[in-house]
């Protein structure tokens, strides 16, 4: 059984360093201004939530994780879209993680299937409105990024991130002098990694 998670384990390793790669090239020639920062919190970020998960499956699925969602802060921001490429490849991070013995006192493998179902309805039925009234308040992307990420952390962490993300859009929206719309993925992202990280040390104090 040792042998079969080392084996897994490595794996899973193979895949973030190819992503990690892989991505880091894509954002460094994407030509942002916020791409440096982004991955320098990035690894700051992923050297913290390695602190608290050790060496596990889990912590591999997070970092590489991680990877996909400073993606999606950079590419929201300066386009205002949340690429599918990101949503597909978080959609699989998440599936995968189901099959990993990850339960948490604060989520397990219910509550995740449980959330996938709820955020899957809300999406079909704000959609559904939005086109109707032909205004559109939320982003299917965020909506998409709701479903896949719920999948992988739980109900508690992603409802928690999608609060500290509004309240990060809310307060830079108060200091904003345009009337720019502000994409919500960046926040999103910083909210649910946040999010991960508080809810671990609320339940394990």
């Amino acid at each position: 059984m040792y042998g079969d998670n080392k084996i897994i384990l490595g794996f899973c390793l193979v895949i973030i360093l190819f992503c990690f790669v892989k991505k880091g090239y894509e954002l460094l020639i994407y030509k942002s201004k916020i791409t440096n920062i982004v991955l320098f919190v990035q690894i700051i970020l992923g050297l913290i939530l390695f602190l608290i998960f050790k060496y596990s499956i889990f912590t591999l699925l997070i970092l590489t994780a991680l990877i996909f969602l400073s993606h999606v802060f950079i590419i929201d921001s300066k386009d205002y879209l949340i690429p599918y490429s990101s949503l597909i490849a978080l959609l699989i991070i998440g599936i995968i993680n189901l099959f990993v013995n990850n339960d948490f006192i604060y989520t397990n493998i219910y509550d995740k299937i449980i959330g996938f179902i709820f955020f899957l309805i809300l999406y079909g039925v704000l959609s559904f409105i939005q086109y109707k009234i032909k205004k559109d308040f939320l982003g299917g992307g965020d909506l998409m990024l709701f479903c896949v990420v719920v999948l992988f952390l739980g109900s508690v962490v992603t409802f928690g991130g999608i609060f500290i993300g509004s309240v990060l859009a809310l307060i830079v929206r108060m200091f904003k002098k345009d009337n720019k719309i502000i994409p919500f993925g960046p926040y999103l992202s910083i909210g649910f990694i946040l999010s991960l990280i508080i809810c671990n040390y609320i339940f394990l104090i």
